[in-house]
């Protein structure tokens, strides 16, 4: 990314590369506008695809797991 601190309103720039079936990879910039009105705080961002975004929630709240019954 272009910067570790960043402000409401600022954009995120990030380049990446993705790979499709076919094994061919394409390199694309991905962009995306913070809305004005974010709180002040420490924010995580996550760029992957859906297993990666799973995997991680499931480290950051092992409790979503777990029966209550």
């Amino acid at each position: 990314m272009d910067s570790d601190t960043l402000a409401p309103g600022d954009t995120v720039r990030r380049l990446s590369r993705l790979r499709h079936s076919s094994a061919s990879k394409q390199r694309i910039a991905l962009e995306l506008k913070l809305p004005s009105r974010f709180a002040g705080g420490n924010y995580t961002a996550l760029i992957g695809d859906e297993l990666n975004n799973v995997a991680w929630s499931w480290r950051e709240h092992p409790h979503w797991g777990a029966a209550e019954s």
